[in-house]
């Protein structure tokens, strides 16, 4: 089984999320993966591009632990779509 770059980034940040939610921890990921960004933050900060200021924050709603299987719901997509409308208007 090959597992990517990506798909290694993904894992190892679960696993500090993780860690991080047991130990109420507050964790700041920087990344440029949209569904990235969903399925780890509880709130999202989407920025400009030059100079990168803040656009618009977006309040993730999923409760804990998350699986795969929620990047396949409409829920999901939906935020997915409203943070590339806000990315789509700056």
């Amino acid at each position: 089984m090959t597992i990517t770059s990506s798909a290694r980034k993904i894992a190892s940040r679960i696993l500090w999320v993780t860690k991080s939610v047991v130990a109420r921890a507050t964790t700041l990921f920087v990344t440029h993966n949209i569904l990235e960004a969903i399925f780890l933050a509880d709130e999202v900060m989407v920025m400009t591009p030059r100079p990168g200021r803040l656009a618009r924050m977006v309040h993730v709603p999923f409760a804990r632990p998350r699986t795969p299987e929620l990047t396949l719901t409409p829920e999901f997509n939906a935020l997915v779509a409203e943070v590339r409308d806000i990315l789509g208007t700056h």
